[in-house]
């Protein structure tokens, strides 16, 4: 074995130790037997190109184990992947840009009415505890560098005669405010809150700049606040955990006096959007819209309600939650590999037999998170490409005649992987194709009334390093309490500190919350029966 190779296995060891949270791993252990997922997937590829790794998500889905990746990626050769660096002439074609699909879809949310929703007023919001001695000056220095990589932070967005489009600014810009607290005043904890509220509310979509950093800086003995604030139309969930490892990364570096962090480049935001137009747009769309066009969304039934009512605006959203244990989550998480399919298929699965248990439903139509990351055609890499790039697509799924738990997820993997079979899915036809008639016709279909989110395994505690910690703090309304849930019932589950946790958020002018609490505990007990099940199935193939 090379010392390269032996250096390459050592570091991605390590990684794999940080992600999954594991004491030890083994070379031929594979990546999504440990309970790899997606998400964990970027942030295992981010952190392998910073150790100086050379290889993309799409490598790792076909290498799984640290022997195979090292031997793909000796230490020390990653250098930027052509297909990854951007050209002038491939960004700079034009001034004005199309939207992404949930950059569509936002814009079509009812602006003209603003008690309704103010589209300035939509963020995501990281409140961070920093140690004494912080330095609110080198954190600015550091994200200046680190925002003038990404590009999708430039954009300010206009509406003109053809729609909203979105165009970069000549600079990556952000806006930084340090307010002192006097923790010794009555009411602090309020002033603070209503300090950090107004901050969530000064985003102008067409001047920017649409990041911005307050320093709640509580005195040089004291811990401090940092609340980073990005509107949601420039980044997703995804996007920010990227940002945060390059802005700690590059804080350490500067107060060490090191070198600025060297980082690989991100694919160009532009590029990537063009190449998603021209494939939405390109001769083989015309058999995935008629794909789409084939599915009977006129024939699903509605869900039954329990008040004659149909407001879900936010104020009257409610939120039932659960979790499983330790042991139960780690059943599910490395049983995926072992039978072809997900975590988010095992919570569909589930789903669905809960509905048709209480009498809800045995065929009903969901629309599915894709956080957007599936590698392109070209081969671009996205494991680090900030942006809003989810999607969310429509599925319908049916239980009727299927027996529950391993039949019925076997069942909901075959009719989530026909959804599936084209790299274009429904979100792009919907909002970016050329077409008018096509995007009216998708358009017209009944809107669904359940969502799930997936969203993997939460690293946000793994990423943070000193000075940088997690905080739980007053943080404002990121989001107004004015608007609409776009779903009856919007499921949101993450794995969080080694447990599935779900919530299921509500309208309560739609449903009694006990009507919900039956359906968290039907999803409950089937995730439970369906890891037993799994536990079974795989103690009978070791004997």
């Amino acid at each position: 074995m090379t010392q390269s190779a032996k250096r390459a296995r050592e570091t991605l060891a390590h990684i794999w130790m940080e992600i999954f949270g594991l004491p030890e791993v083994g070379l031929d252990d594979s990546f999504y037997d440990l309970g790899g997922d997606s998400r964990s997937a970027v942030h295992l590829v981010a952190r392998a190109r910073r150790a100086g790794l050379d290889f993309t998500v799409k490598d790792l889905m076909v290498c799984q184990t640290i022997d195979a990746l090292a031997e793909l990626s000796p230490a020390g050769a990653a250098t930027a992947p052509a297909s990854e660096v951007h050209t002038e002439s491939e960004v700079h074609t034009e001034s004005t840009y199309p939207l992404m699909p949930l950059q569509a879809r936002f814009f079509d949310s009812h602006f003209d009415d603003p008690t309704y929703f103010d589209p300035a007023h939509f963020n995501l919001t990281v409140p961070i505890e920093v140690d004494p001695g912080f330095s609110f000056e080198t954190l600015r220095d550091s994200a200046e560098r680190v925002l003038s990589r990404h590009e999708a932070l430039r954009m300010r967005f206009a509406q003109s005669g053809d729609g909203w489009r979105q165009q970069p600014a000549d600079s990556a810009e952000a806006w930084y405010e340090e307010v002192a607290v006097d923790t010794r005043s009555p009411g602090w904890l309020q002033e603070m809150d209503l300090q950090v509220d107004s901050f969530h509310h000064r985003f102008d979509l067409t001047t920017g700049p649409l990041i911005r950093f307050l320093f709640l800086n509580r005195g040089e003995t004291e811990p401090g606040w940092l609340v980073m604030d990005v509107h949601h139309l420039v980044c997703d969930g995804i996007s920010i955990e990227v940002l945060l490892e390059e802005i700690q990364d590059e804080y350490l570096a500067r107060l060490a006096g090191r070198p600025s962090a060297s980082l690989p480049e991100p694919c160009s935001y532009l590029g990537h959007l063009q190449e998603l137009h021209r494939q939405v747009n390109s001769p083989d769309a015309d058999a995935i819209s008629r794909f789409w066009a084939a599915q009977p969304w006129n024939s699903i039934a509605p869900l039954p309600k329990d008040k004659p009512g149909d407001s879900r605006q936010l104020r009257y959203i409610k939120q039932i939650k659960a979790s499983l244990d330790q042991a139960r989550t780690r059943v599910l998480t490395t049983s995926a590999a072992r039978f072809d399919c997900s975590v988010e298929d095992m919570l569909l699965a589930s789903l669905a037999q809960s509905l048709r248990q209480t009498g809800w439903a045995t065929t009903f139509a969901i629309d599915i998170c894709r956080h957007g990351r599936d590698p392109m055609p070209s081969g671009r890499d996205t494991s680090r490409l900030v942006g809003w790039l989810n999607t969310a697509d429509p599925h319908i799924i049916s239980s009727d005649g299927i027996a529950d738990g391993l039949p019925m997820l076997r069942s909901v993997v075959s009719q989530v992987r026909a959804f599936r079979q084209y790299e274009t899915g429904w979100s792009e036809l919907r909002y970016l194709s050329r077409d008018p008639e096509l995007r009216k016709r998708l358009s017209a279909w009944p809107r669904r009334e359940l969502y799930l989110n997936y969203q993997g395994r939460d690293i946000s505690g793994d990423i943070m390093q000193a000075p940088f910690h997690p905080a739980v703090l007053p943080a404002g309304k990121p989001v107004p309490q004015v608007g609409e849930q776009p779903y009856q019932i919007k499921i949101a589950a993450e794995i969080r500190d080694g447990r599935l946790a779900f919530a299921l958020a509500f309208s309560t002018e739609i449903y009694e919350e006990a009507t919900i609490e039956q359906l968290s505990q039907a999803l409950s007990g089937n995730l439970t029966r369906l890891a037993a099940e799994l536990s079974t199935q795989e103690a009978a193939a070791i004997r």
